[in-house]
Parts: structure tokens; C-alpha cells; sequence
């Protein structure tokens, strides 16, 4: 889950509503850059990142009872396999077009991780192999993959930034990536209304993206199960931001 400080205690936006995020902004790319199989494509990006939340699994709190963000966890090797499992069968159960993107996207993630963790190399060497009897069932070479893989990563990177607060005040600029057409892009506030995107990569000039964050107003919990309930009956706030072309 996403975790932002507020006034108040912490804003919660979890890993589900943030690749939901990123099939909207996804739906509103030029229709140029879409890749084929659009809506396997879409649904790629909407569920690349489901599944990796478990309060069965572990606890999501720091050493003092906060939530824990997830760019603060670190899950042992066995959470990294069992994470990556739960995602690929997922996508293994739509289909091989969602699950070439996906399995691209967890490469990208764990292979770093691989060295550590013997279950997770045999993992990523399978996926490996399994992404090369994907690519010659949809007669597409590994650099188009590539291509359409970058399409997701510009979706998942630009979601996050939004997500985690991260576009700087005062009309600076924050990197997206290199991706799309091998671009690189920048995102930035151009007052208090409106963001924009450079290179403008999207079918219309103005456009409004939302996703659902839970306001907790405590600061600290002494449980896993007390944080659980927390979020459950937390207040919904809707997020907004406008983008235009400038």
C-alpha cells in the first residue's frame, strides 16, 4: 500500500486502486502507442500490481506502529516468491498476452533479487523461457515487447508519482521515465488546477484522472488486525488531477 502523512494521521491508497490509476491513464494515451490486444493490454496494467497486499501474510506496520509504505517494506525472500506466484497466476489465468506484460514487469521488479533467493532465480528463468513461447504465439519479435512493455512501465511510473504526492510545488519538473517512442518525460504543476506532461503524449488536450484514497486519522496502531479494520472503515476521499496540454 501507498502511505502519505497528513495533518491528521495518513492517507492510504492501496496498490490495487494505483494500477486501476494506471489503466486510466493508459485509456488516455494517443491511440497511436496502444499496443495490440488492447483490452489484455489494458487489463495488464490495470492488475500488474494485485495480489501484493496480504494481512494474512505479514504485518504492515514500522517499528512504531505506523503503516508501512511500500517503498519502506522489506519482505524476505520467500514474500518476494510468493508475491510473484500470485501475480503471474493471475494473469496466467486471462491470458498470454497478459501474462508476457506481467511476467516482463515482475523481471523488472525481483530481478535484482534473484542472486538471493534460489526459488526466485528458477522462477525468472522459467518466465524467461515462457516469455519466448509467448512472443512466438503472438509473432511479435522481443524488441516490439519491449515496446509494448515500456507503454505499462510510462502508466505504473506516472500513477505512482501521483499516488505518492511526489510532483514538486512551484512549477518544477519530476522525471516519469524513458519509455514511450523513446521519449523522456517530465511531469509538473502548472498552478494549482492543472498538471502537465512534456513531450503531451496523450489523444486530448485536457482530461481529468481520480483514484479513491482511505483518510486514517491515527497516528499509530499496536496491531496488524487494528490497522486492518482501520482501513476497512476508514473515510473515502476522492483524489483529482487535471491535466493539460501547455
Amino acid at each position: 500500500m501507498i502511505v502519505n502523512k497528513i495533518n491528521t494521521g495518513w492517507e492510504v491508497i492501496y496498490q490495487y486502486t494505483h494500477g486501476l490509476l494506471a489503466g486510466k491513464i493508459a485509456q488516455q494515451l494517443a491511440h497511436k502507442y496502444r499496443p495490440p490486444h488492447w483490452v489484455e493490454t489494458l487489463t495488464a496494467i490495470i492488475e500488474h500490481d494485485d495480489n501484493q497486499l496480504d494481512f494474512e501474510e505479514k504485518t504492515y506496520l514500522d517499528e512504531v506502529g505506523a503503516p508501512l509504505d511500500f517503498a519502506l517494506d522489506q519482505p524476505s525472500h520467500n514474500e518476494l516468491y510468493e508475491r510473484a506466484i500470485r501475480v503471474l497466476n493471475l494473469a496466467s489465468f486471462k491470458s498470454g498476452w497478459i501474462t508476457l506484460l506481467v511476467s516482463m514487469h515482475v523481471n523488472f521488479l525481483y530481478q535484482s533479487k534473484a542472486s538471493e533467493n534460489d526459488k526466485l532465480s528458477k522462477l525468472l528463468d522459467q518466465q524467461k523461457k515462457l516469455r519466448n513461447v509467448l512472443r512466438k504465439r503472438y509473432d511479435i519479435t522481443k524488441e516490439d515487447a519491449t515496446t509494448y512493455y515500456n507503454f505499462l512501465l510510462f502508466c505504473d511510473r506516472c500513477s505512482l508519482i501521483l499516488c505518492q504526492n511526489e510532483v514538486p510545488a512551484l512549477s518544477r519538473s519530476i522525471e516519469i521515465n524513458k519509455t514511450i517512442d523513446n521519449k523522456q518525460y517530465f511531469i509538473k504543476r502548472i498552478d494549482d488546477t492543472f498538471y502537465t506532461i512534456t513531450p503531451w503524449c496523450f489523444e486530448q488536450n485536457e482530461f481529468v484522472l481520480s483514484a479513491e484514497t482511505r483518510i486514517v486519522n491515527q497516528l499509530q496502531f499496536k496491531s496488524n488486525h487494528a490497522l486492518h479494520k482501520a482501513l476497512t472503515t476508514a473515510q473515502v476521499h476522492l483524489n483529482q488531477w487535471s491535466l493539460k496540454r501547455t
